[in-house]
């Protein structure tokens, strides 16, 4: 038996310097507090489990106070929360599994028929946000970001949710997970993206001071660090308000490194590096090197930073708490990139000239082993179990595990095939990671651009498990974006969203054991900026009329119109088509070309006879893959 309440206020406000009312009272930070009636608060009961579900904005996202307030606004971020406990002792029940979705309230569904459907996986029966796996994002060769979904796959060709569009070729990028944020730097723009997570749209591109190299997130301070070409130092952004503060560093390199036990930011200069105060980002040292480096990684609790110097064939261990250079390691000139293993007593550099690994014994600062690795490996990451070495001119990665090191003997070294060519046949430097591991931990990405790939491999395996492919969108870097619940506290499991529009909304929850399943609502306001533009109901009309012939290049040719207005929608320059070949495994994009009078023109080179259907995404107007209707052509042979 299931029994609900749902209770509507009973809160108080620690912070409120009068009564609430609609817009009445501030608090000390100067936030309004609104009316107590906008909580929301809902309980379920059965014999075995209570869940207690609360849903807030939190105003922080907003950059007012980082504090949690009850109006639910579109496009604000909020808190869902589910506190689970025994109905008889009030104790919490922690280490659970349960899933969660969130809807626009569409219809009279049964909750347990929206469960079904939402379990089902297919396309029609997806929620506006799932809480209970991750995407996976790939960076593209292109000026595109794919969005893979591992639970789907439309017609065994692709698991393709989402392409977000660019203005230029992405190089390094971060996230700031909490937010649903991802920061993209668009080196040859001077520019970072960034790119909402929950509509997957650029919302912003900021305009750097210089070449944005590399760019890494600190979750403690959620600011973005972003070193910068030529004499441009630093840039560090606010992830809420996105507000810009430079740092004078001098001839900042690529090397980069947040040691967040002291609070200190290591960052390589030419033929030096210095240390900065994470919070005042005062200089705390700065100290001459025998070359430039060009990686940087701090191994935990030992207060030593690890930096590779190519030039002078040397790894450098420098204190950072005093800026002195503790020990300099002889490697083979070469070397890049370098990690260390999460307890720090493990260290793994690179060197794609000479074709080696370095494997360091951190405690007692000595490399133990070089690794003779094929391929030219470029990157180097950590699971708990095992370093991973990427290379670039093999199909391959090379497998270390942690547990088989002898630091006076013997290692064991694994090559693991990882599709069927070069990762970089095409010449592409690898910048951001080419490596992730799935949030489990048990498992690692590796996306593969000359196989249009995202190759999933578990730990232990002696070849990848298969992979995830995007529309031939080339992915050569990847990361996570993981929306699953957490559990921050015994029983009570949390998810950050971003509002997607105003409305009524659902929140259906699945719980196994001990078994329960509810459907939970609330209601968001929608935007009340002044000024704030609504998207566009666009209507597409294909114009093209001529026998599509395979193998010749046709101008397909649609014009977009604007429904509520009658308006043609005219000089659009993100209009993003992909063309897929229907029962068959080809499939291309492009961006189609504005010709006047809401006209658009696109060149399509279908290889074979068969029909072919056509996606739409228009960035711009918050429009993105698949929300608008598809169209389809047939191709004569």
């Amino acid at each position: 038996m299931i029994s609900a309440a749902c209770t509507i206020g009973g809160f108080e406000d620690d912070h409120a310097d009068g009564e609430g009312s609609d817009e009445g009272g501030i608090d000390h930070h100067g936030n309004p507090i609104f009316d107590e009636e906008e909580r929301v608060y809902e309980q379920v009961t059965t014999d075995d489990v209570s869940v207690e579900f609360t849903v807030e904005n939190f105003i922080g996202a907003g950059g007012r106070g980082g504090e949690l307030a009850p109006r639910l606004v579109e496009g604000e971020h909020a808190n869902l929360q589910f506190h689970i406990t025994d109905p008889d002792t009030g104790e919490p029940l922690g280490g659970l599994n349960p899933a969660a979705w969130v809807d626009i309230e569409a219809g009279d569904a049964e909750c347990s028929t929206r469960i079904q459907g939402y379990l089902s996986g297919t396309l029609d029966s997806r929620p506006a946000i799932d809480l209970n796996s991750y995407l996976i994002l790939g960076m593209n060769l292109d000026n595109t970001i794919s969005v893979l979904d591992p639970m789907i796959d439309v017609g065994g060709m692709t698991n393709l949710f989402s392409v977000i569009l660019l203005r230029g070729t992405p190089q390094d990028w971060a996230m700031a997970q909490e937010r649903k944020r991802l920061f993209v730097t668009l080196p040859d723009l001077d520019q970072v993206a960034v790119v909402d997570l929950n509509a997957f749209l650029v919302e912003e591109t900021l305009d750097m001071p210089a070449r944005p190299e590399r760019i890494l997130f600190d979750r403690e301070r959620d600011q973005v660090w972003v070193t910068l070409g030529g004499d441009g130092g630093l840039a560090v952004i606010d992830a809420d308000t996105l507000e810009i503060d430079t740092v004078s560093t001098g001839s900042a390199t690529g090397a980069i490194a947040l040691a967040p036990d002291d609070d200190l930011v290591v960052i390589g200069r030419e033929d030096g590096v210095i240390v900065l105060d994470a919070d005042s980002q005062r200089v705390l040292s700065d100290t001459s090197l025998r070359g430039t480096p060009r990686a940087a990684a701090v191994a935990s609790d030992s207060g030593l930073a690890y930096l590779t110097l190519p030039d002078a064939g040397l790894i450098s261990i420098l204190d950072i708490e005093d800026g002195t250079v503790r020990a300099r390691l002889a490697v083979d000139p070469g070397v890049t990139d370098i990690d260390i293993s999460s307890d720090g007593r493990w260290g793994v550099a690179v060197n794609p000239e000479a074709e080696m690994a370095y494997i360091i014994e951190a405690a007692r600062r000595r490399i133990t082993h070089a690794v003779p690795v094929g391929g030219m490996p470029d990157q180097v990451s950590f699971t708990d179990a095992a370093a991973y070495i990427h290379t670039s001119r093999e199909a391959a990665i090379t497998v270390i595990p942690l547990d088989e090191i002898d630091p006076t003997g013997d290692v064991s070294v694994l090559t693991v095939p990882i599709g069927t060519d070069p990762p970089g046949a095409d010449g592409a430097a690898v910048v951001a990671n080419s490596m992730i591991s799935t949030p489990d931990g048990k498992a690692l990405l590796i996306p593969n651009p000359a196989d249009d790939t995202v190759y999933f491999y578990t730990e232990g395996s002696e070849a990848a498990l298969g992979g995830f492919q995007g529309h031939t969108l080339q992915p050569r870097a990847v990361e996570i974006a993981d929306r699953s619940l957490k559990e921050p506290s015994p029983g009570v499991y949390t998810a950050s969203i971003r509002i997607p529009a105003g409305g009524d909304f659902v929140v259906a929850f699945l719980l196994d054991e001990p078994s329960i399943s509810y459907c939970f609502q609330f209601t968001a306001r929608a935007e009340e900026e002044a000024g704030s533009t609504p998207t566009a109901d666009l209507a597409i009309q294909l114009l093209t009329s001529e026998e599509l012939v395979a193998g010749d290049t046709s101008d397909v040719r649609f014009a977009l119109t604007d429904e509520s207005t009658g308006e043609q929608l005219s000089d659009l320059d993100d209009v993003f088509v992909v063309f897929v070949q229907t029962g068959g495994n080809w499939s291309s994009r492009a961006v189609a070309s504005s010709t006047g009078d809401g006209e658009y023109q696109v060149d399509f080179d279908p290889p074979s006879a068969g029909l072919y259907s056509l996606f739409f995404a228009v960035p711009s107007l918050g429009i993105g893959l698949g929300e608008l209707a598809q169209l389809s052509l047939r191709v004569s042979g």
